[in-house]
């Protein structure tokens, strides 16, 4: 009975390294996140992938941590996975302006404003901009645009957003109060 008792310990203290050790060879072989790329798993924060490793996977995040996700569970989540350092991601952001001035006019401004920030794609595929509806007290706009390196997203997110202020004051067109932003990839 001890011995029994004793393996079935062994057996439960080694039953996750064995599934993490598994889970790691599917990884390493392609199967979910390849090194270098930026990854989101459910439940932790995005970051760069370091290692693979038999048992764990390291994620470096944008802060710094280090994360080490077992690959157990890597493999049993959701992923985002933001891909190559040269693939194409797409980021958005919503702002309110005051209603007054015509959408077309608001929309070119706003679309000229992501054109002119260094970093993002112009073409294949360009800046979007969307009307999404008006009230009251201000016209809501969605700001959409395009790179390659996803390490550089807040710099390129910025960078939009401050030449979005700078092109709206250009033209005029105030910002409804109480702004609102909201970003989303």
């Amino acid at each position: 009975a001890t011995s029994g008792a004793v393996a079935m310990v062994i057996g439960l203290l080694i039953k996750s390294n064995i599934a993490n050790f598994f889970a790691g060879i599917s990884i390493m072989q392609g199967y979910a996140v390849q090194m270098g790329q930026w990854v989101k798993i459910s439940g932790f924060d995005e970051g760069r992938v370091e290692e693979i490793t038999k048992l764990v996977t390291r994620i470096r995040t944008r802060e710094g941590v280090l994360l080490s996700i077992p690959n157990s569970v890597v493999l049993g989540s959701t992923i985002h996975n933001y891909g190559d350092p040269d693939d194409v991601y797409w980021t958005e952001f919503t702002l309110e302006t005051v209603p007054e001035p015509p959408p077309e006019q608001v929309m070119e401004v706003l679309k000229n404003a992501a054109l002119a920030t260094d970093g993002i794609l112009h073409e294949d595929p360009e800046p979007v901009i969307i009307f999404k509806g008006q009230g009251d007290s201000s016209a809501i706009y969605t700001v959409r645009f395009a790179a390659r390196d996803y390490a550089q997203k807040p710099i390129l997110t910025t960078a939009v957003w401050n030449n979005v202020w700078l092109h709206l004051e250009k033209a005029g067109i105030e910002r409804a109060r109480g702004l609102v932003f909201v970003s989303r990839t």
